[in-house]
């Protein structure tokens, strides 16, 4: 992790392989356990950005498609629970139909054409168990 702003930063980086990847396959509830408790300590509205370029690694088999979905899902039930404004940045240059179409389908708004919009393909998965 990288901070800029002091000891208070305003800013934090996290790398892959230092949280979600850890362990060299993809672990949602990791991931969703620190952005829980980074937006526990935030003082106001947060923004979290996420650069699934990462992703990319992860994809070689349907079972993972299905646990990035699944982690998409939550991670919008999780931003819905709290003062959080979240973008998931997939690359048109990188993944296909088979990935973006089913990560549309995850969000309520999708940002296109400089408009955000509510997205009429979204689909409620399962509810983030707590």
């Amino acid at each position: 992790m990288s901070s800029l702003g002091g000891p208070d930063p305003l800013l934090e980086v996290h790398e892959p392989e230092g949280g979600h990847l850890g362990g060299g396959t993809f672990d949602s509830d990791t991931m969703l356990a620190e952005l829980d408790a980074w937006s526990a300590t935030a003082p106001t509205s947060c923004r979290v950005v996420g650069d699934m370029g990462w992703a990319e690694r992860t994809l070689g088999h349907a079972e993972q498609m299905d646990a990035l979905f699944s982690h998409e899902v939550n991670a919008g039930v999780w931003a819905s629970r709290r003062s959080v404004y979240v973008l998931c940045f997939y690359d048109l240059n990188v993944f296909g139909g088979e990935v973006i179409v089913p990560m549309v389908k995850a969000h309520p708004q999708s940002w296109m054409g400089g408009v955000l919009l509510d997205n009429p393909y979204h689909q409620r998965g399962h509810a983030l168990q707590e």
